[in-house]
């Protein structure tokens, strides 16, 4: 099966569903994707991709990135309807660039996980909620959809009972984007990636930008336009990625009504997101499951 949907400028978009979890579930398809950098979809070659990505139905984007990554290549485009969440799971910076060849890319394998988990909880944790509670398909990225997307991404299958085996395949998969990740990095930095390096570590940001904030939920859009907010929610202007103000993050919202669980593990909705899983800390998360594999 080839979970890579086909962009033109996208090199690592992917469905997280048809996994086979505990219990004879398979997580369903068409509801939780992963992916490299959205901003990407403003470029004037990937018109079509937008067309596809818009055809999706994708409701929800969550940006793992730093704050100054975002205000450096932008953001998804804005389109109403889209909810957009900026929680950077990333405290520090990793300056690739500067750091010449590696003795290879173990070291930074080891490293990376740890690093992310102790800095980032929270915004974790806050990812999960977002995905957990999210009406529609949903989307998590990062720059290039490799380490910080394939983090939180085998954190959610392991959470719905996707063995380690597989969560382990669907974070290599990130292999046969190799290629046009690597072509993105080179054009955007002169110069091909270091060798064992990774495309997805964000170049250090200058003095005028701190690495340590942005890391609260926003709703920014570029300033031409205006995200429609839900029924029942009140409308604001966006703000340019450049003026994010650090802010406290919101109240983690009220859990769904117990029902939704059973209506997705009977497969009975085919909207909203949401079922408990095994876990010390009962969360909600996304990619609901059927009792047969797709």
């Amino acid at each position: 099966m080839d979970r890579h949907l086909a962009f033109d400028r996208l090199h690592n978009f992917r469905d997280l569903g048809g996994y086979r979890a505990a219990g004879g579930h398979v997580t369903r398809g068409r509801v939780l994707y992963r992916s490299d950098n959205l901003a990407k979809l403003h470029e004037p070659a990937a018109v079509a991709d937008r067309a596809r990505f818009d055809a999706l139905g994708i409701r929800t984007v969550v940006d793992l990135r730093h704050g100054w990554e975002i205000a450096r290549t932008g953001r998804v485009p804005a389109r109403e309807g889209l909810a957009f969440h900026h929680l950077g799971i990333e405290h520090r910076a990793w300056d690739q660039a500067a750091t010449g060849p590696l003795p290879g890319p173990w070291r930074y394998l080891a490293d990376k996980p740890g690093e992310i988990f102790a800095d980032g909880g929270k915004e974790i944790a806050q990812v999960i909620d977002v995905l957990a509670h999210a009406e529609g398909p949903a989307v998590l990225h990062c720059a290039s959809g490799k380490d910080r997307t394939g983090i939180v991404a085998a954190l959610v299958l392991t959470l719905l009972g996707v063995d380690r085996d597989t969560v382990a395949a669907d974070f290599a998969l990130t292999e046969h984007a190799t290629a046009g990740l690597r072509a993105d990095w080179s054009a955007r930095n002169g110069a091909a990636p270091p060798a064992g390096g990774t495309t997805d570590a964000p170049p250090r940001p200058s003095s005028a930008t701190s690495s340590t904030t942005w890391t609260a939920t926003t709703a920014a859009s570029p300033p031409t336009s205006r995200r429609t907010a839900p029924r029942g929610r009140p409308s604001r202007p966006c703000a340019p990625a450049s003026s994010y103000p650090p802010r406290s993050p919101p109240a983690r919202p009220p859990k769904g009504p117990p029902e939704r669980t059973a209506e997705y593990l009977s497969g009975t909705r085919s909207a909203g997101l949401g079922f408990d899983m095994p876990s010390a800390r009962s969360h909600r998360v996304p990619c609901p499951v059927s009792d047969t594999p797709s």
